[in-house]
């Protein structure tokens, strides 16, 4: 097992500096590189997380706004609003859908 650990040939020493060479910086720029996307890659996940939540919210924001421009155009409508108090469940269905 000593003999082959042995530096006793120019080969062997050669073939372990090439092999020294080549294999640290191979590792090191692997690892930096592995480092470095796995960075980006956070930061861009939370960028579109962050754009998507803006995008959704503005999307609830203009719903809400739809939402209250036809609850007030049916309040201002008195045979809407009277069969709403009443209870008037056919007049209710029959004057939204002649609305749509």
């Amino acid at each position: 097992m000593k003999k082959l650990f042995r530096m006793n040939s120019l080969k062997k020493k050669l073939i372990t500096i090439f092999l020294a060479l080549t294999i640290i910086p191979l590792v090191v720029t692997v690892a930096v590189i592995f480092l470095t996307t796995s960075d980006a890659f956070d930061k861009l996940i939370t960028n579109q997380q962050a754009d998507m939540e803006h995008i959704i919210q503005s999307e609830f924001d203009n719903v809400a706004e739809e939402l209250q421009d036809v609850t007030e155009i049916y309040s201002q409508n008195l045979e809407f609003v009277e069969a709403f108090h009443a209870d008037d469940r056919d007049t209710l269905f029959l004057r939204t859908y002649q609305k749509l």
